[in-house]
């Protein structure tokens, strides 16, 4: 086993636990250091410092030596992690991280980020902003600010880039967006604001600040932003569960809390006839004087006059200014330029210049008399807009907040630099936000639910990740009558709040997805309380979310688009082996023809795979109920719906989309009846037998299209570095997307690992199926969900087919093998071809995938 490991010495006992146990586990396994490095595509030496107890590893070589071992990830990471916090709590003198759950306010928030970048080991901003995937996600100059206290994270993706700097775990990160969605919904005020001497305010007595922090009077930027607070409050909830007497009540009121207003403003002559001022920050920053429109200079006088209407008339200091003029690297004559931009701004404001003022070493702008500013106005609009909603007139309410939102003219302090420009868009733009959510939400209690859904249904598209917007979605869709695209609507948010944040929906979501699976009756607008509801006929649009990465293919997208956007009632079906992208292209082509066909697209998973395969009289129902047939007028037998299918697309040009097919019978009751309309369909199965389909054999991605999608998932410059052995595992993949996909995410998933450890990984042909899965998605099993559907002779023949070598085989060949005359081994051959297992390499030759090989020979051996 290798040199003698050294005693355990340290004191941290959580520590020596750890490394008493790493070290166990990989004398249990039987393996060397160098044998452990293979394994895991680190140093040996990093792995033996891991269990030396001379300092806390990090976690990701904690995790990779677990893994190497074959042992449980969990409980070395929690092992880990009771060590590096017994470490910190001993350095810090008993200071620990605030959990997440405790964090209320914007000082918690702070004090546990920087809590968390201390458990991380305090590393460079370079490399926080490394590990968070680079500048464009979290820029070190942003990790800076968060850790002096200035700024938090302005949005969740910009949250779990800093909890990927800090290596939080995947698993640990909802407790944390949660935190952040707590806190950061609402514009901090009072004792909500971030303290003004950054990270001092939660340090330990005695210990040093890792950044210089200069001397700060006043209130903090981020506490004074007055005409937000009230109005960030989240819309309405829906309506619980009805039980009693209450069950006939509509939802409560709205309501929010009494807006917070600034000092009194000092007024401020106006000469006759010169006009008012009028301010606007939402949208460019300007200044009109009436209809005239004042000349304000270079962005950063703009930006010193934005900062000051910010203020809502306190007293900025210079120190202040020019943090948020210029960051962390202001000019050397700084207090010089502000003097300048402060006298220049007065000279614009011509008889209104007074009202900037110079006050203990800073400067403020006043109110003057009738002076305007857009921002104020709609806090003032919004404010009376809740006043209406709480005393029951919500129309009135729609229009005053229809009136606040009217006062945006584009992206709030357009073209101003500055973090602190950077800092307040972010924030009014939530505000803004959260102003829509208010007015969607009166609308469904207005009962305009089919009005609401195509907005509601565009600002999702724009902010896929905000879940109060796709709760209001589903609830306008299911009222409209559209409960398929409701229940869409929550399997769309649930896979992008995984794949992009590693989070599952809030459990508003989930609740709300279980009340419209269960036809839940209190879901019904306001004052109708019947378990039926009138459906609206609308234009369905269900199609899923097309991959946001999808790769090649262009010239087959294009011609089978002119062919599906032909009238003539085009059927095409698509067929191919499990995992070369069926779905994905049929969803890519659905939404590149979406406009061709005005008049909706029904989608459906027939589920043809498993082992219960999607009802007709079902999936039909769902239709219908998406086209505007209530629940009373549907027919019962499969025949009698089909029938009516037909008749509502008549004379309509709607796209049916007929996803994972199992065999012909089962899609022809669920193709539309006339010309306009168009089915696209998609299967395992060539159906030869579906009358006047047009069969499109999918095949695998060529060698350049498989390269380009490896390197779009993985990056370019990674797989630019090692080209040869990119290509290597391209080749391994058999240029199958699944693969391609399952591969590159192993290899991004993993930071230590170079593209050859991948390479060498793939190259052992015993293992390559078993390294090719991910989460729940395998290569393997894939495959197997095909195989599953063939009958004892025909599974007797893909296994032997496995255990052949050579490109192809030839029809004698095959016989031979089987043992069987050449008329029932081409039989046999022909039926694994139409159920893609097998392919057509020519008259009497057939050939294999290297993968499906794999798997057929583990299947003959196995």
């Amino acid at each position: 086993m290798g040199r003698r490991e050294k005693p355990i010495t340290t004191p941290n006992r959580a520590l020596a636990d750890l490394v008493r146990w790493l070290r166990h586990q990989r004398a249990a396994e039987g393996l060397t250091y160098a044998q452990l490095a293979v394994r895991t595509g680190l140093h040996a030496t990093t792995l033996q410092r891991a269990a030396s107890a001379t300092s806390v590893p990090t976690g990701p070589v904690v995790e990779a030596y677990a893994r190497g071992c074959g042992v449980s990830v969990e409980v070395a990471l929690r092992m880990w992690r009771r060590a590096r916090q017994e470490h910190l709590h001993g350095a810090a003198g008993g200071r620990m991280t605030p959990a997440p759950e405790t964090v209320a306010d914007l000082p918690g928030l702070s004090a546990a980020l920087w809590g968390l970048y201390s458990e991380a080991g305090g590393p460079p901003l370079r490399t926080m902003e490394h590990r968070a995937g680079g500048y464009g996600a979290l820029p070190h100059s942003t990790v800076h600010r968060i850790l002096r206290g200035q700024t938090v994270p302005r949005d969740e993706r910009q949250l779990v880039a800093f909890l990927d700097a800090c290596e939080v775990p995947a698993r640990e990160r909802r407790p944390w967006v949660e935190a952040w969605r707590r806190v950061c919904t609402r514009t901090p005020q009072g004792s909500d604001a971030v303290p003004p001497r950054g990270e001092a305010a939660f340090r330990g007595p005695g210990e040093e600040a890792p950044f210089r922090e200069p001397s700060r009077e006043g209130v903090p930027f981020a506490a004074e932003d007055p005409f937000l607070g009230a109005h960030v409050t989240r819309a309405q909830p829906l309506p619980a569960p009805r039980s009693g007497p209450a069950a006939l009540a509509g939802p409560p009121a709205l309501s929010g809390p009494t807006p917070a207003h600034g000092p009194a403003p000092r007024t401020s002559p106006v000469p006759p006839g010169a006009g008012a001022l009028r301010l606007t920050v939402l949208g460019p920053v300007r200044v009109w004087r009436g209809d005239q429109p004042l000349s304000l200079g270079s962005p950063q006088q703009k930006a010193l006059l934005a900062a000051l209407l910010l203020r809502g008339g306190h007293t900025a200091t210079a120190e202040e200014l020019i943090d948020a003029i210029w960051g962390e690297e202001p000019p050397e004559q700084a207090r010089a330029a502000l003097r300048t931009y402060a006298s220049r701004i007065r000279k614009a404001l011509g008889p209104d210049g007074d009202l900037l003022v110079s006050e203990s070493g800073g400067y403020a702008l006043r109110e003057g008399g009738g002076t305007s500013l857009d921002v104020e106005t709609a806090r003032e609009l919004a404010a009376q807009a809740d006043k209406a909603a709480s005393g029951g007139d919500l129309a009135r309410a729609c229009e005053l907040y229809d009136a606040a939102l009217a006062q945006w003219s584009g992206e709030p302090l357009a073209h101003i630099p500055g973090p602190y420009a950077e800092a307040q868009r972010a924030r009014l733009a939530e505000w803004r936000m959260s102003l829509l959510e208010l007015r969607y939400d009166l609308d469904l209690r207005l009962g305009r639910h089919a009005e609401a859904v195509a907005g509601l249904t565009a600002l999702a598209a724009a902010h896929p990740l905000r879940e109060r917007l796709r709760e209001l979605l589903m609830l306008a869709l299911y009222r409209s009558g559209r409960q398929a695209e409701a229940l869409a609507v929550h399997a769309d948010i649930r896979r992008l709040l995984a794949d992009e944040l590693g989070v599952d929906p809030a459990p508003e979501l989930a609740a709300l997805q279980q009340r419209i699976l269960e036809a839940d009756e209190t879901l019904a607008p306001p004052g109708e309380s019947g378990t039926t509801q009138a459906r609206t006929p609308a234009r369905p649009a269900q199609l899923p979310a097309t991959l946001p990465d999808f790769t090649g293919r262009d010239s087959l997208v294009a011609r089978l688009g002119a062919q599906l956007s032909r009238a003539d009632g085009t059927v095409m079906a698509l067929a191919g082996i499990g995992g070369v992208g069926k779905t994905a292209l049929a969803v890519h082509l659905g939404h590149a023809v979406a406009d061709r066909f005005p008049d909706g697209q029904l989608y459906v998973d027939l589920q043809g795979t498993g082992a219960s395969p999607a009802d007709g009289a079902a999936v039909l129902g769902g239709f219908l109920r998406s086209l505007g047939t209530d629940d009373a007028s549907l027919p019962e037998g499969v025949e009698e719906r089909a029938a009516l299918f037909r008749s509502l697309l008549a004379g309509r040009r709607v796209l049916v989309l007929l996803d994972n097919a199992r065999d012909a019978a089962q899609v022809r009751p669920l193709l539309p009846g006339t010309a306009g309309c168009a089915a696209l369909v998609t299967s395992r199965v060539r159906m030869v037998d579906l009358a006047g389909a047009r069969l499109v054999d999918l095949d695998v991605l060529g060698p350049g299209e498989a390269m380009a999608l490896f390197s779009r998932v993985v990056g370019a410059e990674r797989v630019g570095a090692e080209r040869e052995a990119a290509m290597d595992v391209v080749a391994a993949c058999g240029f199958l997307p699944l693969a391609l996909r399952i591969a590159a995410a192993r290899l991004s998933a993993r930071r230590t690992w170079t593209v050859s450890v991948l390479a060498a990984k793939l190259a052992d042909e015993r293992r390559r199926l078993d390294e090719l899965q991910a989460g729940d998605q395998a290569v393997g099993a894939t495959f197997e969900l095909g195989y599953a559907h063939l009958d004892a002779e025909q599974a007797r023949a893909f296994r032997l087919l496995g255990l052949t070598e050579g490109p192809d085989i030839p029809l004698a060949a095959a016989a031979a093998l089987l043992d069987r005359p050449a008329e029932e081994a081409e039989d046999l051959l022909e039926a694994l071809v139409d159920s893609s297992l097998l392919e057509s390499a020519g008259p009497g030759r057939y050939r294999l995938h290297n993968l499906m090989r794999l798997h057929a020979r583990g299947r003959a051996e196995g």
